[in-house]
């Protein structure tokens, strides 16, 4: 009767230890599902001159952006400037992918007293979610694309502080 007493303590114990260390990640350090979308915190922009192409440039490191979502998914980039969100093109900054790294560039130097932030997002291949009317609706990476970051981030429900990931589970 002691041993069976011991036996099912220690199950007890082992199954808590099990249940409470699994935890949602928001480092955005692993790779990206099927069903999440990952999103970066805002990082300064910081744009130096490089003299081997003769541009400015700063490099982000994007742990999430693998090869299939490069090649399948949406990357979503966006520029903050007192408090208005645009596209970073609409600032003469273009971004450019590889895995693991997103590249900005420019023709002129952008110091952090400039006071612009980036953000990305990282949409894995087509996407099924709720629409604003609460239907189900599956997007394109095309899609995806052309909506505005409002849009995007109503739809996904993301934070506009921090980073992290976003599940996609359908809300009714």
């Amino acid at each position: 009767m002691k041993n069976l007493k011991l036996l099912l303590i220690v199950a007890l114990a082992m199954g808590s230890v099990t249940l409470f260390s699994c935890s949602k990640s928001s480092n955005n350090s692993t790779p990206a599902s099927a069903d999440s979308v990952l999103y970066s915190k805002w990082v300064t922009v910081v744009l130096t001159f490089n003299t081997t192409d003769s541009a400015y440039e700063m490099n982000i490191a994007a742990p999430a952006l693998t090869q299939k979502v490069i090649d399948q998914g949406a990357i979503l980039t966006y520029v903050e400037f007192q408090g208005v969100v645009n596209l970073p093109s609409d600032f003469g900054i273009y971004p450019s992918f590889s895995v693991g790294n997103i590249n900005l560039f420019a023709n002129y130097a952008i110091a952090s007293s400039d006071n612009l932030t980036f953000r990305y997002v990282i949409i894995p291949g087509k996407t099924a979610t709720t629409n604003a009317s609460g239907a189900m609706q599956t997007y394109t990476a095309d899609q995806l694309k052309g909506m505005s970051y409002a849009t995007i981030t109503k739809l996904f429900k993301l934070s506009d502080q921090g980073s992290g990931v976003q599940f996609i589970s359908p809300s009714k």
